[in-house]
């Protein structure tokens, strides 16, 4: 089992420096809007998204329920100024 929680903390965490290292920095182009507005649960979520896991998909992995995960979704929407998951797919790009 923690070899299992080892691997997805790895998996997140390379996930998270990618993206990052993608937006090129703090600020996301398209709106200006600061990474630093999500939070570290947050951009785990981002990080997942990313990859088209789905909420169920999200939930598992974070060991979270699926409503918990569909609020950070909404979060995350209000955040970065976005209104769907392909609007934030686009935003990412």
């Amino acid at each position: 089992m923690w070899q299992e929680v080892y691997r997805l903390h790895s998996m997140l965490g390379a996930a998270l420096d990618a993206l990052g290292q993608e937006l090129g920095g703090h600020h996301l182009p398209a709106t200006g809007a600061p990474l630093s507005d999500l939070s570290r649960r947050e951009l785990e979520v981002l990080a997942l998204l990313r990859e088209a896991h789905s909420a169920p998909e999200i939930a598992r992995q974070l060991r979270v329920s699926v409503h918990t995960v569909r609020n950070h979704v909404r979060s995350i929407y209000r955040k970065l100024g976005v209104h769907s998951r392909a609007a934030l797919l686009r935003l990412l790009r």
